[in-house]
């Protein structure tokens, strides 16, 4: 995990973003750019996650958080489970 930043280098970072502010009267523009509008959100999700606490360093793939069921395997949230 990377150490905090200062709240000078955040607004530096943030300088960068593509995007402008407009007002509620404006019509709803989109990206002129989709890809560098996807990699804002991924940046700011990225943010959110880290500034919460979360780390952020890849799992091994044997602690991801999933389950392989088998074809006929019961499962519990399956909509017949009593």
């Amino acid at each position: 995990m990377s150490p905090p930043e200062t709240a000078e280098e955040r607004a530096a970072r943030r300088a960068a973003w593509p995007a402008r502010r407009g007002t509620s009267q404006e019509p709803a523009a989109g990206p002129e750019d989709p890809t560098a509008a996807w990699n804002a959100v991924l940046e700011l999700t990225y943010e959110c996650y880290r500034l919460a606490g979360h780390d952020l360093s890849p799992l091994p793939r044997d602690r991801w958080p999933v389950r392989l069921f088998r074809p006929g395997e019961p499962r519990r949230d399956a909509d017949d489970a009593g």
